[in-house]
């Protein structure tokens, strides 16, 4: 089961398009600022883009030619455990990475990323009340929340200043590899694998690991919450019978946003995605009486159902998480949804939507007067109303501007660093020079994801995929900063959701190349695996035989209330039906010769010489000798076509599939009828036991193989022959 596309998702997508169209033209412009050759610079971002897609296409091309792709099959057979192995080594790799850069620039904290770390060791402390500033945390809750989480992991590890690092870097370790489940889970394993790698080495993400900042804990947290609700959609679909784990995993599902939501209110956006997507989710069931059916199927097919139970456990988490922080601070919190002053900030023009000494004094003032944060930030709403009724075209081009600063490039990190070192005393001309050079590959590297994202979008216009959460949740986030205060390395979370559009986009274009070459895969299989012929009749006598069993069961079903049907042995011993082969069958000097006939069959039903008088019992008993004579004829035909099956099942057992006790009348169930069976050769047989060189014998088996597998695609069109009442006579040929 998936998201369904409706208006609201063609929407988002829509949206998702003209956004990261924008992107690409305000980076693009952006990048020539401060170039020695600025339209070269342009010129050779535009190729290198191109360029990568090229790359793309060709390795595609190459890993999905029907070697590569049996050579991988076989691996994964024999060793299913080195893709576990790869994600293992590469998240050793970029941890390695990280932790030698917080090393070799490494900074002390300020600002709120030290806010932070004292916060959290006043938790750890018990002081809390005496010690902190409860008034920020009351008007700002979510500096408690990853505040908390750090306390328990200082708990453990310590206070040293490193601790939260590499506690981050764990947290992004665990993002990476939840981004490559999400990408296997909608795409496959070159799509897990792509959003794996695209995600762990975004270098504005590396750089940005000195840094005590709350982003990867809020990233692992939502991405968690991503990865849960897409194996929700895919595990329970329409024939879910279990009641329990659904309706507790989508609860949980709600925990996970309100958890996320405690760090940054971003989250909120998030959690209206998912239940807008839900809400698309409808399976009609058919029941007679729908007391009978579980209530893990009703639940999983009313989408609005499984919203309810999200939204339960976002509400009831975030109450409980609001009621512990006014505990811990013995203050009133604002609520999680509670951004009248962002809102505020977000729209002052002369600020540029971004942080103002003057708004943040409003503010406290407020809380002053009121003695309450939730009233605080409405009056912060107020005048952010007023703000835009009094300049409205104004407003609209600040919001213009502000998605150019936010998303027009990826200089966060590097900006961050070099304004850090240098307020610390610790920038150097090596390290600024290290710096401006990695903001040039951070814009490269993001652009070029950003456009890769737009053909996942695309795919997904096309296709009902579990994706569709992706462009939805972007475009509200979009639209959320353009409303609120605006700081470029918000936007943090929000680059692995273009990597895993991104790795869509990538998995689905090697679905298509795989598409293309699947039909020759079969084909060729055991022949390049080298499997002896004795396997590949085995494998095709059970071919033949399961599928005999499938059309036992799906006959006895349709004819469940057909008319009573002819016993055709009974009837073949007392000749009313009679059997005799053609000269084709004459020819076969031994069984072995049966090996590369063609499965062409002809069935014939003939009249016999008197058609215009019914065979009756007295007549069948003038003939007893000329019966007892086909009888025996009967016999050795049957013992030579069981030697056959042991030699050849495919063309063997293909007249067996061949129903002839079909539902007659009661009056025509005497009548007579002769099969005439003829068989053709077409290709020479490679007979067991006689001394072949390999070519010939790969070859012998790569025809068998393929008789196989045609046979197996086309073995539910063929037709079944009626026995037909004297008089009247018909010809069908099977199928080629």
């Amino acid at each position: 089961m998936s998201f369904r596309r409706n208006w609201f998702s063609y929407l988002a997508m829509y949206l998702y398009l003209a956004a990261g169209l924008l992107i690409l033209i305000f980076g693009v412009t952006q990048f020539k600022e401060g170039k020695e050759y600025p339209l070269l610079s342009q010129v050779l971002l535009i190729l290198g883009i191109f360029g990568a897609i090229a790359v793309i296409h060709a390795l595609f091309y190459l890993m999905t030619r029907p070697s590569m792709v049996m050579a991988g099959e076989f691996m994964k057979r024999k060793c299913p455990w080195l893709e576990g192995l790869f994600v293992v080594l590469v998240l050793a790799g970029g941890i390695v990475l990280r932790i030698w850069y917080i090393k070799a620039y490494t900074v002390s904290m300020e600002s709120d990323y030290k806010f932070y770390y004292d916060v959290a060791k006043m938790i750890m402390d018990h002081t809390l009340l005496t010690q902190a500033n409860n008034e920020y945390i009351a008007l700002f809750p979510n500096t408690f929340g990853y505040s908390y989480v750090l306390s328990w992991v200082m708990r453990i590890f310590g206070t040293a200043y490193a601790v939260p690092l590499y506690f981050n870097v764990a947290m992004s370790a665990l993002t990476a590899f939840f981004c490559y489940r999400i990408g296997k889970n909608l795409t496959g394993t070159i799509g897990g694998i792509a959003a794996f790698l695209i995600s762990w080495f975004w270098p504005s993400q590396i750089i940005f690991s000195n840094i005590n900042g709350s982003e990867a804990t809020f990233t692992c947290i939502l991405f968690g919450a991503v990865l849960l609700t897409v194996h929700l959609m895919k595990k329970y679909g329409d024939n879910t019978k279990v009641s329990v784990s659904p309706i507790a995993l989508h609860f949980l599902l709600g925990i996970l946003i309100a958890a996320a939501s405690a760090i940054r209110p971003m989250a909120l956006v998030y959690f209206i995605a998912v239940v807008l997507c839900l809400f698309t989710v409808r399976k009609k069931l058919v029941y007679k009486n729908i007391n009978e059916l579980p209530l893990g199927k009703i639940f999983i097919s009313k989408g609005w159902l499984r919203a309810v139970v999200v939204i339960a456990g976002y509400l009831i988490c975030t109450q409980i998480i609001n009621g512990g922080i006014s505990n811990a601070i013995q203050k009133d919190a604002a609520g999680s949804g509670a951004m009248g002053y962002s809102l505020m900030v977000g729209v002052n023009i002369p600020s540029d939507g971004g942080y103002s000494e003057e708004l943040m004094n409003i503010l406290n003032d407020s809380y002053k007067e009121t003695g309450s944060a939730t009233q605080a930030h409405k009056l912060c709403l107020e005048i952010a109303k007023q703000s835009v009724m009094k300049d409205p075209v104004g407003t609209l081009e600040l919001f213009a501007k502000k998605f150019y600063l936010v998303w027009s490039n990826d200089d966060y990190a590097t900006t961050t660093n070099i304004v850090t070192m240098n307020n610390q005393k610790l920038l150097t001309p090596d390290k600024e020079n290290f710096m401006y050079r990695m903001a040039v590959w951070n814009n490269v590297y993001y652009l070029a994801v950003v456009f890769f994202s737009l053909f996942g979008v695309v795919y997904l216009f096309r296709r009902d995929n579990n994706g569709l959460i992706l462009p939805v949740f972007f475009v509200g986030a979009f639209a959320l900063h353009i409303l609120v205060e605006m700081q470029n390395r918000y936007h943090y979370y929000l680059l692995t959701n273009f990597a895993l559009l991104a790795a869509v986009g990538i998995g689905f274009l090697y679905q298509e190349y795989l598409q293309r070459i699947k039909s020759k895969i079969p084909e060729l299989q055991y022949a390049f695996e080298a499997v002896p012929a004795a396997v590949a009749l085995e494998a095709a006598q059970d071919t033949v035989e399961d599928y005999i069993n499938e059309s036992k069961a799906l006959e006895n079903e349709q004819n469940e209330h057909a008319l009573p049907q002819i016993d055709v042995l009974k009837a073949i011993e007392e000749g009313h039906i009679i059997i005799t082969a053609t000269e084709a069958y004459k020819d076969i000097k031994g069984p072995d010769k049966l090996i590369g006939k063609s499965n062409e069959t002809v069935y014939e039903t003939e009249k016999l010489e008197n058609d215009s008088i019914p065979v009756t019992s007295s007549q069948l008993e003038a003939k007893q000798t000329q019966e007892e004579q086909r009888k025996q004829n009967s016999s050795a035909l049957q013992e030579q076509s069981q030697k056959a099956v042991k030699t050849d099942p495919i063309n063997s057992n293909k007249s067996s599939q061949h129903k002839i006790n079909r539902s007659l009348q009661p009056q025509i169930e005497k009548s007579a009828a002769r099969i005439t069976v003829t068989s053709h050769k077409k290709a020479e047989a490679f007979v067991s036991g006689k001394k072949r060189t390999g070519l010939t014998k790969k070859k012998n088996l790569v025809s068998l193989i393929k008789r196989r597998i045609s046979y197996n695609k086309k073995r539910r069109n063929i037709k079944k022959i009626n026995c037909y009442p004297q008089g009247y006579s018909k010809k069908v040929q099977s199928e080629k």
